[in-house]
């Protein structure tokens, strides 16, 4: 019983890693940009906020 269930275990930890492999080589964020904004703050220093952009429908 325990060996079937150590089995199991590998099993669902590979499938894991797999997708998770599979999931970070096939999302190429060709459709993607990063938005860059300068501003001031009240003080007179500049400040630059970036924000990732995508157009796609899911991001992982």
């Amino acid at each position: 019983m325990k060996n079937k269930l150590k089995w199991i275990l590998l099993l669902v930890l590979v499938l894991s890693v797999g997708g998770y492999f599979f999931i970070e080589a096939s999302n190429d964020h060709a459709e993607c940009s990063t938005l860059r904004v300068y501003s001031k703050d009240k003080e007179g220093n500049q400040v630059v906020t970036e924000r990732h952009a995508c157009k796609e429908k899911y991001s992982f």
